[in-house]
């Protein structure tokens, strides 16, 4: 098994479809961002979300929220329109978690519970309730922002 763990926005609503078996089976894309400055390009990865766990995150899976996605990965070819060969990543989901600043709600939901990403409330720029990072603050100064990162690796 090709397990990747990548992070990316969704592109649209994820969609809830039924298979003949009577399967729930949520599919979404996910636009991630490769490289930086110049060289940086975005990838469109195709995921998909099986069984009662699709049910229940179709509502929370909308346009332009962040997420950390960890899953199988497999390489998908086919047929564009004009007859060339194409190819493109898809993804059966194992978990997914919820980023983000404070204009989205946070939390974990997949096999591995919160996976360790920290969720923000939107609640005045303050950390979520029982949070514990960073001691307390004053609000005075906001908590620091995950995208104001760029390309740095905090820790």
């Amino acid at each position: 098994m090709n397990v990747w763990t990548f992070t990316g926005r969704l592109g649209a609503d994820g969609e809830l479809r039924t298979t003949q078996s009577g399967e729930k089976v949520l599919g979404f894309r996910v636009a991630n961002d490769v490289g930086f400055g110049e060289r940086k390009t975005t990838q469109w990865v195709d995921c998909s979300i099986w069984g009662r766990r699709a049910e229940s995150l179709a509502p929370h899976l909308t346009k332009g929220k962040q997420v950390v996605i960890s899953g199988e990965v497999t390489l998908r070819e086919y047929e564009k329109r004009d007859g060339t060969r194409g190819a493109g990543l898809t993804v059966r989901v194992a978990e997914i978690d919820f980023t983000g600043g404070a204009r989205e709600e946070g939390g974990g939901y997949g096999g591995g519970g919160g996976g360790g990403y920290e969720a923000r409330e939107p609640r005045g720029g303050g950390y979520g309730a029982g949070s514990s990072a960073g001691g307390s603050r004053g609000s005075s100064s906001p908590p620091p922002r995950h995208d104001d990162l760029d390309d740095e690796i905090p820790f």
